[in-house]
Protein backbone atom coordinates (compact mmCIF):
# COMPACT_ATOMS: atom_id res chain seq x y z
CA UNK A 1 0.00 0.00 0.00
CA UNK A 2 0.84 3.53 -0.73
CA UNK A 3 1.50 5.45 2.17
CA UNK A 4 -0.37 8.26 3.31
CA UNK A 5 0.38 11.83 2.08
CA UNK A 6 -1.03 15.14 2.77
CA UNK A 7 -0.10 18.92 1.90
CA UNK A 8 -1.38 21.50 3.87
CA UNK A 9 -1.68 25.64 2.90
CA UNK A 10 -2.59 27.49 6.31
CA UNK A 11 -2.40 31.37 6.78
CA UNK A 12 -2.69 33.00 10.14
CA UNK A 13 -2.74 35.82 12.66
CA UNK A 14 -2.26 36.58 15.67
CA UNK A 15 -2.97 39.74 17.87
CA UNK A 16 -3.13 41.13 21.56
CA UNK A 17 -5.20 44.32 22.29
CA UNK A 18 -5.26 45.70 25.75
CA UNK A 19 -2.20 44.94 27.09
CA UNK A 20 -2.26 41.69 26.24
CA UNK A 21 -5.55 41.23 28.25
CA UNK A 22 -7.53 39.91 25.20
CA UNK A 23 -5.29 37.51 22.20
CA UNK A 24 -7.05 36.71 19.01
CA UNK A 25 -5.97 33.60 16.65
CA UNK A 26 -7.76 34.00 13.51
CA UNK A 27 -6.37 31.49 10.54
CA UNK A 28 -7.67 29.78 6.59
CA UNK A 29 -6.37 26.52 5.53
CA UNK A 30 -6.57 24.15 2.67
CA UNK A 31 -5.55 20.34 3.32
CA UNK A 32 -4.99 17.68 0.50
CA UNK A 33 -4.59 13.63 1.79
CA UNK A 34 -3.83 11.30 -0.34
CA UNK A 35 -4.10 7.61 0.09
CA UNK A 36 -6.38 7.37 3.27
CA UNK A 37 -7.86 5.00 5.28
CA UNK A 38 -11.45 5.89 5.19
CA UNK A 39 -14.27 3.75 7.00
CA UNK A 40 -16.97 1.83 4.54
CA UNK A 41 -20.29 1.12 5.26
CA UNK A 42 -19.72 -1.96 7.04
CA UNK A 43 -17.13 -0.01 9.04
CA UNK A 44 -14.03 -1.46 7.54
CA UNK A 45 -11.01 0.97 6.67
CA UNK A 46 -10.18 1.04 2.97
CA UNK A 47 -7.15 3.12 1.57
CA UNK A 48 -8.12 4.14 -1.16
CA UNK A 49 -9.38 7.69 -0.95
CA UNK A 50 -8.50 11.35 -1.53
CA UNK A 51 -10.02 13.97 0.52
CA UNK A 52 -9.91 17.85 0.56
CA UNK A 53 -10.55 19.97 3.45
CA UNK A 54 -11.11 24.29 3.40
CA UNK A 55 -11.70 26.10 6.81
CA UNK A 56 -12.07 28.86 9.05
CA UNK A 57 -10.71 28.99 13.12
CA UNK A 58 -11.20 31.64 15.10
CA UNK A 59 -10.14 32.15 18.54
CA UNK A 60 -10.54 34.49 21.21
CA UNK A 61 -9.36 34.44 25.05
CA UNK A 62 -9.57 37.76 27.01
CA UNK A 63 -9.50 38.78 30.82
CA UNK A 64 -11.92 41.62 31.03
CA UNK A 65 -11.46 41.41 34.73
CA UNK A 66 -9.20 40.32 37.36
CA UNK A 67 -9.58 36.54 37.68
CA UNK A 68 -12.06 36.63 34.99
CA UNK A 69 -10.93 34.72 32.35
CA UNK A 70 -13.40 34.08 28.62
CA UNK A 71 -12.71 31.52 25.83
CA UNK A 72 -14.60 31.42 22.48
CA UNK A 73 -13.46 29.26 19.36
CA UNK A 74 -15.35 28.12 16.19
CA UNK A 75 -14.03 26.26 13.76
CA UNK A 76 -15.75 25.96 10.12
CA UNK A 77 -14.93 22.89 8.19
CA UNK A 78 -16.02 22.38 4.38
CA UNK A 79 -14.47 18.58 3.61
CA UNK A 80 -15.17 16.53 0.63
CA UNK A 81 -13.85 13.08 -0.61
CA UNK A 82 -12.34 14.33 -4.38
CA UNK A 83 -11.61 10.59 -4.71
CA UNK A 84 -13.37 7.36 -3.24
CA UNK A 85 -14.09 4.00 -4.79
CA UNK A 86 -16.16 1.77 -2.10
CA UNK A 87 -15.35 -1.92 -2.55
CA UNK A 88 -18.80 -3.85 -2.66
CA UNK A 89 -18.50 -6.49 0.47
CA UNK A 90 -21.48 -8.43 -1.16
CA UNK A 91 -19.80 -8.29 -4.80
CA UNK A 92 -16.24 -7.68 -4.89
CA UNK A 93 -16.28 -6.53 -8.42
CA UNK A 94 -18.37 -3.94 -7.92
CA UNK A 95 -17.36 -0.39 -6.30
CA UNK A 96 -20.01 2.90 -5.49
CA UNK A 97 -18.54 5.97 -6.33
CA UNK A 98 -18.51 7.94 -3.16
CA UNK A 99 -16.85 11.20 -5.07
CA UNK A 100 -18.05 13.67 -3.72
CA UNK A 101 -19.45 13.29 -0.79
CA UNK A 102 -18.24 14.11 2.68
CA UNK A 103 -16.27 12.44 4.77
CA UNK A 104 -17.75 10.80 7.91
CA UNK A 105 -16.72 12.58 11.39
CA UNK A 106 -16.61 15.55 9.79
CA UNK A 107 -18.58 18.40 11.94
CA UNK A 108 -19.03 21.49 9.53
CA UNK A 109 -19.13 23.73 12.06
CA UNK A 110 -17.83 23.55 16.08
CA UNK A 111 -18.27 26.18 18.80
CA UNK A 112 -16.80 26.36 22.24
CA UNK A 113 -17.67 29.37 25.09
CA UNK A 114 -16.15 29.19 28.04
CA UNK A 115 -15.93 31.40 31.35
CA UNK A 116 -14.14 31.65 34.93
CA UNK A 117 -14.12 33.51 37.67
CA UNK A 118 -11.19 32.90 40.47
CA UNK A 119 -11.79 34.71 43.75
CA UNK A 120 -8.55 35.33 46.17
CA UNK A 121 -9.35 32.89 48.53
CA UNK A 122 -8.32 30.82 45.74
CA UNK A 123 -12.24 29.37 45.12
CA UNK A 124 -13.33 30.01 41.60
CA UNK A 125 -15.83 28.16 39.51
CA UNK A 126 -16.27 27.65 35.53
CA UNK A 127 -19.43 27.09 32.77
CA UNK A 128 -19.11 26.99 29.37
CA UNK A 129 -21.60 25.34 26.23
CA UNK A 130 -20.29 23.06 23.33
CA UNK A 131 -21.76 22.92 20.07
CA UNK A 132 -20.78 20.26 17.54
CA UNK A 133 -23.10 20.10 14.20
CA UNK A 134 -24.53 17.53 12.40
CA UNK A 135 -21.72 14.75 10.64
CA UNK A 136 -22.25 11.57 8.14
CA UNK A 137 -21.06 8.17 10.13
CA UNK A 138 -19.61 6.64 6.59
CA UNK A 139 -18.54 7.66 3.26
CA UNK A 140 -22.02 6.48 1.68
CA UNK A 141 -23.10 9.72 3.70
CA UNK A 142 -26.58 7.72 4.00
CA UNK A 143 -27.15 8.28 7.51
CA UNK A 144 -25.90 11.74 10.17
CA UNK A 145 -26.24 11.80 13.83
CA UNK A 146 -27.97 14.99 14.93
CA UNK A 147 -26.10 17.85 16.44
CA UNK A 148 -25.60 18.14 19.88
CA UNK A 149 -25.21 21.21 22.23
CA UNK A 150 -23.97 20.47 25.93
CA UNK A 151 -23.00 22.47 28.95
CA UNK A 152 -20.25 21.78 31.10
CA UNK A 153 -19.10 23.74 34.34
CA UNK A 154 -16.39 23.34 37.41
CA UNK A 155 -15.70 24.44 40.58
CA UNK A 156 -12.04 24.44 41.67
CA UNK A 157 -9.25 25.14 44.59
CA UNK A 158 -5.84 26.63 43.96
CA UNK A 159 -3.69 28.03 46.94
CA UNK A 160 -0.40 27.32 48.43
CA UNK A 161 0.56 24.54 45.76
CA UNK A 162 -3.19 22.93 46.25
CA UNK A 163 -4.86 22.09 43.24
CA UNK A 164 -8.59 20.60 43.56
CA UNK A 165 -11.17 20.43 40.99
CA UNK A 166 -14.57 18.90 40.30
CA UNK A 167 -15.77 19.20 36.75
CA UNK A 168 -19.22 18.46 35.39
CA UNK A 169 -19.54 17.01 32.35
CA UNK A 170 -22.65 17.51 30.01
CA UNK A 171 -25.07 18.34 32.95
CA UNK A 172 -28.38 18.34 31.14
CA UNK A 173 -27.41 14.53 30.08
CA UNK A 174 -27.90 15.26 26.46
CA UNK A 175 -28.13 11.81 24.73
CA UNK A 176 -25.75 12.63 21.66
CA UNK A 177 -23.87 10.57 19.27
CA UNK A 178 -19.65 10.73 18.32
CA UNK A 179 -19.21 7.68 16.29
CA UNK A 180 -20.40 5.26 14.52
CA UNK A 181 -19.65 1.73 12.98
CA UNK A 182 -20.90 1.12 9.59
CA UNK A 183 -23.29 3.35 7.62
CA UNK A 184 -26.38 3.09 10.17
CA UNK A 185 -25.01 1.91 13.80
CA UNK A 186 -24.31 4.89 16.20
CA UNK A 187 -22.12 4.58 19.80
CA UNK A 188 -23.55 6.71 22.66
CA UNK A 189 -21.42 9.46 23.95
CA UNK A 190 -20.79 9.43 28.05
CA UNK A 191 -23.87 11.22 29.70
CA UNK A 192 -23.71 13.28 32.58
CA UNK A 193 -20.47 12.98 34.75
CA UNK A 194 -18.96 13.97 37.53
CA UNK A 195 -15.07 13.42 38.51
CA UNK A 196 -12.45 15.39 41.01
CA UNK A 197 -9.04 15.86 40.72
CA UNK A 198 -6.75 16.41 43.60
CA UNK A 199 -3.23 17.65 43.41
CA UNK A 200 0.27 19.63 45.28
CA UNK A 201 2.14 21.19 43.39
CA UNK A 202 6.07 20.40 44.48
Amino acid sequence: REPERGEQIEVGIKKQFAAGKVRTTFAVYELERDNIAIPDNLGFFQQQGDQRSRGVEFEIAAEPAPGLHTFVSYAFNDAELTRFAELNPFNPGMTFDRSGNTPAFAPENVANVWASKRFGSGWGFGAGARYIDSQFIAASNSFAIDSAFLLDACVFYRKDGWRANLHLKNLTDEEYFLRGFGSESVIPAAPFAAYATIGFDL
